[in-house]
């Protein structure tokens, strides 16, 4: 009896030990489950990722495809880039070479207007005459000079033309007259003393002219000096009774309502300047500048800067002048210069009209041709005389053409004019 509680106490003790068991394996079981259950969930990431991998490679198989696009791209516009630069470097080339030739045709108008400036620097232009479609431009204009200016000896002319687009509304267009220029051998005013030759000239001609001018580019700049000398019956010569190169007639800026004072808008004055001061002192020629019309100012005449162009004349001269005015710059007369313009009243002119050789002038004056008596004139011709110019003229057809023998003709012819009118019909 006493060994079957033992056994019982064994066999409690062995249950026991397999419960302990069983709880630990069914603990164990649980952490099974557990793993089962990660494991699971594992396997569904690994599915996930083994789908995101397939799904990355097919991303990056298109990406390799694209990457092998754009690379042949990359290629063929790197091709097509450089065919362009090539182009455009051609195309650099093509506009030098055409700026060159753009170049060259500029220069070549310049050279062609220069040509064409310095072969009218030497025309006359005549504004306000009436055009007509058939008209003769050098008809007209020898009309003109007869009827207008009253010059009646026949003037050989140059190249006469219109010049400019015609106009619908009636304006008419300036005529350029072409002026004959003959260069002796040895040119007048050439040398360094050229102030002082024309001063020479001017008083020689003062002696016979009453109405003289000059005008043209005197590089001179003259500020607005005084162009004569005042007086004021102090001077030395008046003192000591002393003759004065050139006798003063100031007191005409008076008379004639001028100006006495000039304007200049040009306030500089150089050596030449002050040579053609002395010019205008020493010869009572007085610059019209500044003095006269609508230049009243004083414009400047030479790029706009400077006053280097002039009119000069005798106080008579300027008193028949109704005005005067520095016109635009026009490169078809010059290249820096602007013309001066003048308009003139030959109505107040005291003088006759008519071309006379200087060195033939006297101090005696003749009466006005009278066309009522011509008959009586020809009837009193003294024609020994006119035999005597005609042996003349012809001993000289045999000696070629010379100026002093056509002077001596012309002065030949005019004193033997003169004679008859004085001696033979006195009342002509």
């Amino acid at each position: 009896m006493s060994e079957a509680p033992d056994l019982t106490i064994e066999l409690f003790e062995l249950l026991t030990k397999i419960d302990n068991r069983l709880t630990v394996i069914e603990a164990r079981t649980d952490r099974i489950e557990n793993i089962e259950t990660a494991l699971g969930q594992l396997t569904r990431k690994v599915d996930t990722m083994k789908s995101d991998i397939i799904e990355l490679k097919t991303k990056t198989t298109d990406l390799e495809k694209n990457a092998d696009f754009i690379s042949n791209k990359y290629e063929e516009l790197r091709g097509e880039n450089s065919a362009q630069d090539n182009k455009i470097r051609q195309l650099q080339k093509d506009v030098l070479d055409i700026r060159d030739a753009e170049n060259n045709t500029t220069e070549l108008k310049e050279k062609i207007l220069d040509l064409q400036c310095r072969s009218m620097r030497n025309n006359l232009v005549f504004t306000g005459l009436e055009e007509s479609a058939e008209e003769n431009t050098k008809q007209v204009l020898h009309k003109f000079i007869r009827e207008e200016l009253s010059i009646r000896k026949e003037i050989q002319l140059g190249t006469v033309h219109r010049f400019g687009q015609k106009d619908n509304n009636g304006r008419h267009r300036p005529i350029s007259l072409g002026l004959f220029i003959f260069h002796r051998k040895t040119q007048k005013y050439s040398s360094p003393d050229a102030f002082r030759e024309i001063e020479t000239d001017i008083l020689k001609f003062s002696t016979k002219c009453k109405y003289m001018c000059l005008n043209g580019d005197f590089n001179s700049r003259t500020s607005t000096d005084a162009d004569f000398i005042p007086t004021d019956g102090n001077d030395i010569s008046d003192i000591l009774n002393l003759p004065e190169i050139a006798e003063n007639d100031t007191y005409k800026f008076e008379i004639y309502n001028i100006p006495i004072a000039r304007n200049n808008k040009d306030k500089t004055k150089n050596n030449y300047g002050k040579l053609l001061l002395d010019l205008c002192k020493f010869t009572n020629m007085y610059i019209i500048n500044g003095r006269i019309g609508e230049n009243m100012a004083g414009e400047r005449t030479s790029k706009n800067a400077a006053v280097v162009d002039y009119f000069i004349g005798s106080l008579d001269f300027i008193n028949i002048i109704s005005n005067s005015k520095v016109l635009d710059f026009s490169c078809l007369y010059s290249d820096i210069h602007s013309p001066i313009d003048i308009d003139v009243d030959i109505n107040k002119c005291t003088c006759e009209y008519g071309s006379v050789p200087i060195n033939s002038m006297s101090g005696e004056k003749i009466k006005k041709w009278d066309i009522n008596k011509k008959e009586d004139f020809i009837l009193n011709l003294d024609r020994e005389k006119i035999s005597e110019l005609e042996n003349y003229l012809e001993e000289t057809k045999s000696f070629p053409a010379d100026s002093n023998i056509i002077n001596k003709a012309v002065e030949k012819y005019y004193e033997h004019i003169c004679y008859f009118c004085k001696e033979k019909h006195s009342e002509h």
